[in-house]
């Protein structure tokens, strides 16, 4: 007697594989679909916010800001849409009876969870390299920060003012204090300022030297002065500038360069984390979504919608407080930032012990029975 079937476990194979690239191209389709709703949503509101202004001025709609405002604004709704998309596929699964039909041909819902697993590292991975590579060039086309008024950067050991500085290197109505090796301390003023070849070189002003109690031992005038401080105008430069305007790489050279100040900036230590913690959003979204592979009665479109929006509402609120927190230096930076995927990833956990729990209790009264 012939017991094992070959020929159908190849079946069984090939059906996973056409069932996988289904549901890969449908969750493309209505993730593609979402996105652009949501950004046309987002330029038809704020457009209309500046209707008003624009129609009495005369003036005609920038549509390019808006162009560069998309991959940041994409960025920050993926994972709403990701996991809209989740629902929205899972309801049709189960409004047509596909999930159904996957069990009878052996294909159990966790496999059709897994897929989702893998695509939510897919759109993980996509959003990172958006968020990463596209999102700052578009922001600094957007906010060119050419000239900066009232620049003022200090450390323990170095203190830079000035009323303006113009990209990349010129300064007006300069100041600055430099401590000495010998715990003396330099004071500066100058009417212009410029740094090249190493060195700051600051013109028409006046210098003292102090000691180490306070007293002044020196004080001179000059037109022209060269003198080498340890930090460059573009450090200056990127240390006013918001994290979402550099990448990863600028991020880890920028943090690198303050902590040679003696400086430990914990905006930029957030954003550095931000950078990788807010795509993984997606992922975790979809680990969240666990429940819903378990359902066997349909779900409406309406508690798609509702759902899905008041749960990502209801993280972003939570990832939104644990950055604040962190950048209050309220709780450590590694729990502030990735304080939703820690609660995800423990609601999951305890949802998979729970339902272990549950089936081994069900294994028991049948046995009994």
């Amino acid at each position: 007697m012939v017991t094992d079937f070959p020929f159908w476990d190849n079946g069984l194979d090939f059906m996973e594989k056409i069932k996988n690239k289904y549901i890969f191209l449908e969750f493309l389709k209505i993730f593609i679909i979402s996105s652009i709703g949501f950004l046309f949503l987002f330029f038809i509101i704020q457009i209309l916010e500046i209707l008003p202004q624009i129609l009495k001025s005369n003036q005609n709609i920038n549509l390019k800001t808006y162009f560069f405002q998309s991959p940041k604004i994409f960025v920050q709704v993926s994972p709403i849409i990701t996991f809209f998309t989740i629902l929205f596929l899972l309801s049709e699964m189960l409004k047509y009876n596909e999930i159904k039909v996957l069990e009878i041909t052996g294909i159990s819902p966790f496999k059709v969870y897994r897929i989702f697993l893998t695509i939510g590292f897919i759109i993980t991975g996509i959003v990172f390299l958006i968020n990463n590579n596209i999102v700052p060039v578009c922001l600094n086309k957007i906010y060119s920060f050419k000239i900066i008024n009232k620049i003022n950067f200090s450390s323990p050991d170095i203190f830079i003012y000035s009323d303006k500085f113009i990209f990349p290197n010129s300064f007006e109505n300069f100041q600055s204090s430099v401590s000495l090796s010998d715990k003396k301390l330099m004071v500066i003023k100058g009417k212009n300022a410029n740094y090249s070849d190493g060195k700051w070189k600051i013109y028409n002003g006046k210098y003292w030297i102090l000691s180490s109690k306070g007293f002044i031992e020196k004080e001179k005038l000059f037109s022209y002065i060269s003198i080498k401080i340890p930090i460059e105008p573009d450090t200056i430069w990127k240390s006013t500038q918001p994290p979402d305007f550099m990448s990863l790489s600028d991020l880890k050279k920028l943090i690198n360069k303050l902590k040679q100040l003696n400086l430990s900036p914990t905006n930029f230590k957030v954003g550095l984390q931000e950078k990788v913690a807010y795509p993984f959003l997606n992922f975790f979204i979809i680990l969240a979504s666990i429940p819903f592979f378990l359902l066997k009665e349909k779900f409406s479109r309406f508690f798609v919608i509702s759902f899905s929006s008041f749960f990502s509402f209801f993280c972003y609120i939570l990832y939104s407080t644990g950055i604040s927190m962190a950048n209050h230096r309220k709780v450590p930076i590694l729990i502030g930032v990735w304080m939703v995927h820690i609660f995800i990833l423990f609601i999951t956990v305890v949802f998979f012990f729970k339902l272990q729990t549950t089936k081994k209790s069900d294994i028991i009264k049948h046995r009994k029975l």
